[in-house]
């Protein structure tokens, strides 16, 4: 992950001339099963239909297992990490929920797009185009609980939370910190 947001990537617009905002981008991102998914649902289900719109990050997991790294020790492929998402897709279907959700003649303002992903933070076009980030976490022991009582296709085998999902969580924290650093993000305020 590069440390900071490229100068390049730009937001698209969400505003219109007036001062109404078009779309509200919500990012949800953090620790596997901390509640992004529902909170995103509560939200959905708080609002008039047709507010809300949602895009989950986990609906771009590559399917093809050639794009996948086969971890021996766990015989289990990696599902946390970068490589295992098709970032492009989901940007690109971000960026044209977010025309369909601003252009649309049918659409009337304002909307909410919330993504949810666990690596939302750590793709630098993702977290430039949220105007709201709340990051989530748990304790380990709170994890492991969660991440056991739910169903994975293909299933997590024994020991793959302690040896690949939480340590991938930890480094991808780390690595969001650093971001938060390098980009003077106030940790109480634009990434929560």
């Amino acid at each position: 992950m590069s440390s900071s947001i490229p100068p390049e990537i730009k937001t698209p617009p969400t505003t219109g001339s007036g001062t109404k905002p078009l779309c509200l981008i919500v990012g949800l991102s953090g620790v596997t099963n901390g509640g992004k998914t529902t909170l995103s649902n509560k939200l959905a289900a708080h609002y008039p239909p047709g507010v809300v719109e949602i895009l989950l990050l986990d609906d771009y997991f590559w399917t093809d297992t050639n794009k996948l790294d086969y971890l021996q020790e766990v015989k289990h492929w990696d599902f946390d990490k970068m490589g295992a998402l098709n970032f492009d897709g989901f940007y690109r279907d971000v960026l044209a929920k977010i025309d369909k959700l601003t252009t649309s003649p049918n659409s009337s303002p304002p909307h909410i797009l919330i993504l949810d992903g666990f690596l939302l933070f750590n793709e630098p076009r993702l977290l430039a185009v949220c105007h709201l980030r709340y990051d989530f976490s748990l304790p380990y022991e709170v994890a492991k609980h969660r991440r056991e009582t739910r169903f994975y296709d293909p299933p997590d085998v024994p020991g793959y939370f302690e040896a690949v999902a939480w340590p991938a969580y930890l480094k991808h924290s780390r690595e969001i910190e650093a971001l938060k650093r390098q980009e003077g993000i106030d940790s109480q305020h634009r990434i929560r």
